[in-house]
């Protein structure tokens, strides 16, 4: 399991992308707040509640990055 970063323009954490061993992906704010999630086996990324929002991977897109 890998946990990744992600940055504003700014430098500042937004968020984190958490890589699971079986190829899922969990995206959260900078508090921890799951925001969503990759599902490798189905292709899908699904929101906080677990709703499909798209087919393929848009995971790190969910990551608020308001306010530089």
């Amino acid at each position: 399991m890998k946990k990744v970063p992600i940055q504003k323009f700014s430098g500042q954490i937004a968020g984190w992308l958490e890589y699971q061993d079986n190829g899922d992906i969990i995206a959260s704010k900078f508090s921890g707040q799951i925001v969503g999630r990759y599902i490798a086996a189905q292709d899908i990324t699904t929101d906080f509640s677990g709703r499909i929002i798209a087919h393929g991977n848009i995971v790190a897109s969910l990551i608020p990055m308001e306010g530089n």
